[in-house]
């Protein structure tokens, strides 16, 4: 099974991880407030999508629907993980109901909520880019992808061609 995982990110840190390097572990919580992990990839290769600008909804949608139009119905898990270092009067409570908001209730258990900012920090983005960066991770958690450009972009090419590769290898 491939599984996409869509992260939006607002911080700044060092640098986003490179091709060959481990994706960082984190950990999050659902839109129902169940946790969930990095572990939960393993043995699979996974498409992340990172967004560092706040206005991101339309970004990553894009992202998800090629992702969706690309891989066979079926073959294909979408997480969303929203990773959000946020003051502290925007509470958990008030952070989820805006994202259960914005996502029909069939994807409340695919939406994940970073709200303390640990995944954002550990991938080390610069603030407010409105431009997704894209990860393909590998089954023991290694990136063999990545680009900084919309899903449609020609530079998007490696991370489209590196999930291509595992569903070839699938039929």
């Amino acid at each position: 099974m491939v599984t996409f995982v869509v992260t939006a990110l607002a911080s700044t840190a060092a640098a986003e991880p490179r091709v060959g390097e481990a994706f960082p572990p984190f950990t999050a919580r659902d839109l129902r407030e169940v946790t969930h992990s990095h572990q939960e990839f393993a043995g699979r290769r996974t498409l992340i999508v990172a967004m560092s600008g706040t206005g991101a909804g339309d970004a990553v949608r894009a992202w998800v629907d090629a992702a969706t139009a690309r891989l066979p119905q079926g073959a294909q898990s979408v997480v969303t993980v929203v990773a959000l270092n946020l003051p502290f009067f925007a509470t958990d409570g008030l952070v989820r109901s805006r994202a259960r908001d914005g996502a029909p209730v069939g994807r409340w258990t695919y939406t994940w909520l970073d709200r303390g900012g640990d995944l954002q920090q550990a991938l080390g983005l610069p603030d407010g880019s409105s431009t997704p960066w894209a990860f393909v991770v590998d089954a023991r958690g290694r990136v063999i992808a990545a680009a900084h450009a919309p899903a449609s972009a020609p530079a998007a090419a490696p991370v489209w061609n590196a999930m291509t590769d595992v569903m070839a290898t699938r039929r």
